[in-house]
Order: C-alpha cells, then structure tokens, then sequence
C-alpha cells in the first residue's frame, strides 16, 4: 500500500493500467512528489526512523557535492553555469505561488576556498535514515555544452537503464525491504540499477510502503 490518502490515485493507476511510454511514467513519478510532499509536511514524525548518519543521506550527485549543516543544506555549484542555473532558479521559485511548495528554501550563495556553494533549507532535518530516492527525469542527461566523450557516456547510461524507454531512472537511494524492515540501497550509484518497467514499478511502491 501507499502512503498517505493523497497516493491512492497513483497506486489504482499502476495496479489498473497496462502502464507504457514515457510520459505515463512522467505523470506517475509526478503524482510519486506530489504524495512525498504531503507525507513530509503531514506525517514528519512517522518518518523518524533509527540513527542520524548524514553522510548516508545522499542519494545522488557527485561524491561530497552536498554538506548538511542542521537545518540547512549546502550544494556544491557545477560547472559550466550549471549550478548558477539551478541557484537561479531556487531563488525565482521562493518567491512562486506554486513552485515555493515544492523546492527547498533558498538562503543564497557561499564561497569558500574557490569553490562556490548553494544554501537552501535541509527538508531532511530532524529525521534519522529517511526514506529516500533521487530519480533523474529526461531521455537526454547531457546538457548542450557537453564533449562527444561525455554525451557518448551518458547515452550509453541511458540505453542501459530507463532513461531512454521511459524518460526517467532511479539514480540512487534507500528503501526497505518491507515496512519496518531493513534499508537496501539501490540505483545506479549503488551499482542495483533499475533497468526496466517492471523493477521501477516495484522502486516506487516499496519507497511509499506504509502499513
């Protein structure tokens, strides 16, 4: 089962429909934020589990790219304007009707030893081992900018995962074996990928399992 009244239209959908294509998967992995999002504002405390390890809450990204300082977070800038981008844009949608409920706050930008850093609110903070997943959304990972080397690699990353037959891959996460049970990492970063529909159908319904 799912979490939360608001995950019941998306569990009919995945156990009524003959589920394909990628912008089916788009709507599905939508509607999976959409129930994580009221699960963190309503149900904080049931996510409160047993150690607070924050090095083991980075569920993606480049290795020590994010530090957690209590209730705030801090994202190391990519290059090539990447990072301003993505900064550019918390900023923007703080002050959005719609957008400022779904990003983290976002506090500015630090600089320290030439390295630039994004501060935005931690929404991981006061949890221990939180549930978590970082999916990566597009057919195409690669951004304009990049060499033949690199869309090469990333293609081939997305002929082997999801990311071309259903425009979306799981990246990298925890999530439990059952509800209560042990946390097993999985995603491509853990070396479990997720390679086809069915296993992402299954990601998806044991990271929103609930009693």
């Amino acid at each position: 089962p799912f979490v939360g009244r608001q995950a019941a239209p998306l569990q009919r959908t995945m156990n009524n429909l003959a589920l394909s294509g990628r912008a089916t998967w788009l709507l599905i992995v939508t509607g999976v934020a959409f129930a994580i999002t009221t699960v963190f504002r309503r149900k904080r405390r049931n996510w409160l589990l047993l150690s607070n390890l924050e090095s083991s809450l980075q569920a993606g990204g480049h290795t020590n790219s994010i530090r957690f300082e209590g209730s705030r977070l801090l994202k190391k800038q990519q290059g090539s304007g990447r990072g301003k981008r993505e900064s550019d844009f918390l900023k923007a949608a703080r002050d959005h009707a719609f957008l400022r409920h779904w990003v983290p706050l976002w506090f500015g930008e630090r600089e320290e030893q030439g390295m630039r850093w994004t501060e935005m609110s931690n929404l991981l903070a006061g949890m221990q081992e939180p549930i978590v997943l970082d999916l990566k959304l597009g057919t195409q990972t690669w951004h304009p900018g990049a060499s033949t080397e690199k869309r090469r690699q990333h293609e081939e990353k997305a002929r082997n995962s999801t990311s071309l037959s259903l425009g979306v891959r799981v990246v990298g996460g925890k999530i439990r074996t059952c509800y209560g049970g042990e946390l097993e990492s999985i995603g491509s970063k853990c070396k479990a990928e997720v390679r086809n529909e069915t296993e992402l159908q299954c990601c998806l319904e044991r990271y929103l399992v609930s009693p």
